[in-house]
């Protein structure tokens, strides 16, 4: 193997395994998960009755923390750990909560100055399953998306960006996991159209506003995690950004809507989203927090020559790229 020899004093072979071929566990986890969630929305009608993909999120977060545990590390291989929490945590919050802040802002104002009265509207909807509910079904829906945060992040930021980096510069392992990020949320029209709840026209037009929403989040909680080294921050993000879409409407003489059935909201959500990608930098500059290392870099049972090796490599990637 050259220079990239093992310290041979760790006996787990999937650690091994993992460092030598990152991408493999990844692709098995992501399977794995996905068989879950095709059971868990065609199968399963635990959905329609408590309004969420329950089993998905359980079982999807319980699978990524037995990979982590089989490879003979803890949740903070992934990111979940105390080492600047604080100041990753305070940069989503900044960052997520101006958005909103902005966003349902610019929408009020626009509908106003169009002679609308507007204001805003707490209710509990589930957008997939269109399902309504009261407090206790909001709580039950924050609670879930805890989970729900809990497990993708876990799994496409936490695992996926560290095992691709070892193969990829920055940007090349944040734009793959946001790929993985974004196919993984078609369920959602592929079952409208199952169901007779969408045509083809419709569940088509919401693939692909999916793909492109789901895929700049992807991006931008990527990118978070690699300038925090830390999952607390996309974590509170993804879990925030949830739950405000689940609860918080805007009211108008026909009702309460969502935020996401105005054009403008949905495009300042767009640009907003994609002008959290230097704020994140500059606040990360602020309060220099640490950015991730590729998975291994510094975990028991690699040996230095590897690391310098990786090293070495990363570098030319990253001259390439620039």
């Amino acid at each position: 193997m050259g220079a990239e020899t093992y310290n041979r004093t760790t006996p787990n072979r999937l650690l091994h395994f993992s460092y030598e071929h990152p991408i493999y566990p990844m692709f098995a986890l992501f399977v794995i998960a996905s068989l879950i969630k095709l059971l868990d929305t065609f199968v399963l009608p635990i959905q329609e009755l408590v309004g969420e993909l329950i089993v998905t999120k359980g079982l999807g977060f319980l699978l990524v923390v037995a990979y982590v545990w089989a490879c003979g590390k803890g949740l903070g291989a992934i990111g979940f750990h105390r080492r600047a929490a604080g100041k990753a945590i305070l940069i989503a919050v900044i960052c997520v909560v101006s958005l909103y802040v902005l966003t349902y802002g610019a929408q009020l104002l626009a509908l106003w100055a169009a002679g609308t009265p507007a204001g805003l509207g707490l209710t509990a909807v589930d957008p997939h399953t269109g399902m309504t509910g009261g407090l206790a079904f909001g709580v039950w829906l924050v609670l879930a998306n805890v989970v729900n945060s809990a497990m993708e992040e876990g799994l496409f930021r936490g695992a996926m960006l560290r095992h691709f980096r070892i193969r990829y510069a920055v940007w090349g392992a944040i734009l793959l996991q946001a790929g993985f990020f974004a196919i993984w949320h078609l369920n959602w029209p592929i079952w409208k159209l199952y169901t007779g709840r969408s045509d083809l026209g419709a569940a088509s037009l919401e693939a692909v506003i999916l793909l492109v929403s789901t895929g700049i989040a992807g991006i931008v909680y990527g990118w978070l995690y690699h300038k925090t080294d830390n999952l607390w921050a996309p974590f509170v993000a993804h879990m925030i950004n949830n739950s405000i879409l689940n609860v918080l409407f805007i009211r108008t003489e026909g009702g309460l809507r969502s935020g996401t059935e105005f054009g403008l909201f949905v495009g300042l959500l767009v640009v907003g989203y994609l002008a959290l990608i230097p704020l994140i930098a500059l606040l990360a500059r602020w309060f220099q927090t640490p950015e991730v290392a590729p998975w291994g870099d510094g975990m028991a049972g690699v040996s230095v020559e590897m690391n310098i090796a990786r090293a070495s490599k990363r570098t030319l990637h990253d001259e390439r790229d620039g």
